[in-house]
């Protein structure tokens, strides 16, 4: 239960990277990258196992394979290995139907799924890291109301400051392109396809987010395969529809089928959860969607306004830009959280 040292760590991780490119790249750029990748991962490693040295762990050399601990644990994380190389499959075909559907669709795939992981990583990853100690040790005490209770708290967070960035992508997706990348060989109508996609991406944030919760919990309970089979489904439904939308839809089909997958597989896992853990339903989960969806609605009503008084057949400077995004994008999440609290939406209290 300790954040801060793997944080650090990762901080550091970034900063060798980042200080070999800004140096060496113009003359090496390749050798650079993979400088900085490795001196990065030794500084993480290394800030980890001093920080295990100060917290009392004492790790050592074991070649006892057949322990029945390394046992167990092997058949617990290979559906969690093979669930993790599907989802690189699924992207993988992603791009390869994007390649014919125009120059710069992949790269505009590789931008918009960058910025998806603002909602997605950034915010709701964390959030499950930082759950999944808890989780487990309700899972082992066998106090499965703490457990479910722990859960719904998890999804109500993660809702909070997921979908508010969420909503500000689906309605201002071209002035956040124009301003991280429209320069050099970015050009206007690059900006075009990469707002587009992101934009239909972030309709399956909710349930990309949720995601991660609900497999956390499989995962406390020590079953790995439910997810794993959940996963198969969601991506064979995925590649499905990967095969048919683009033809109708063309690039834009493509972060639709993905939105829609994620929505029907996060809804048979909630389904399957609810009747390995039944004490979830207690957790009033159509209440906090209602609630969360009502903050998200006052939220884009507001966005779409300035929108169409800011954007539409205006062009602004790249700082007149940026300012005018930071005061709406900051206005609409305080319209958000002020519905919160009108609403009484039962995580407020964590923003106090």
């Amino acid at each position: 239960r300790n954040f801060f040292f793997p944080a650090l760590g990762l901080a550091l991780y970034n900063i060798p990277l980042i200080l070999i490119l800004f140096l060496l790249a113009p003359k090496a750029p390749f050798q650079s990258l993979v400088l900085g990748f490795n001196l990065g991962h030794f500084f993480f490693l290394l800030i980890l196992f001093l920080a295990a040295f100060y917290l009392g762990f004492r790790p050592f050399l074991s070649f006892n394979f057949f322990h029945p601990a390394i046992r167990r644990l092997l058949i617990l994380i290979l559906p969690v290995v093979v669930g993790s190389g599907l989802s690189y499959i699924d992207m993988l075909i992603a791009r390869s139907i994007g390649s014919y559907l125009g120059e710069g669709v992949i790269s505009s795939l590789n931008y918009a799924y960058r910025l998806l992981g603002i909602p997605t990583g950034l915010m709701a990853g964390s959030i499950g890291i930082a759950v999944f100690p808890f989780l487990s040790s309700q899972a082992v005490a066998l106090d499965r109301r703490a457990l479910a209770r722990e859960t719904m708290r998890a999804l109500r967070a993660t809702w909070l400051i997921s979908l508010p960035i969420a909503v500000i992508f689906i309605l201002l997706p071209q002035p956040i392109i124009r301003i991280m990348f429209e320069r050099g060989a970015f050009t206007p109508e690059a900006t075009q396809v990469t707002s587009t996609i992101l934009s239909f991406f972030s309709y399956g944030v909710l349930a990309m987010t949720a995601w991660g919760i609900l497999t956390r919990t499989f995962y406390s309970l020590q079953d790995t395969f439910t997810p794993l089979k959940v996963s198969f489904l969601q991506i064979a439904l995925d590649i499905s529809l990967l095969l048919t939308l683009p033809r109708f839809l063309g690039y834009r089909g493509i972060p639709i089928a993905t939105s829609l997958s994620m929505t029907l597989g996060c809804l048979l896992l909630w389904e399957l959860l609810s009747q390995k853990l039944p004490e979830v339903k207690e957790g009033g989960i159509s209440e906090a969607l209602s609630k969360v969806l009502a903050m998200c609605l006052v939220q884009a009503v507001f966005l779409s306004l300035t929108r169409r008084f800011l954007w539409e057949g205006r062009t602004w400077g790249l700082l007149s830009e940026l300012l005018l995004l930071a005061i709406a994008g900051g206005a609409s999440f305080l319209l958000f959280l002020g519905m919160g609290y009108l609403i009484r939406y039962p995580e407020m209290g964590m923003i106090k």
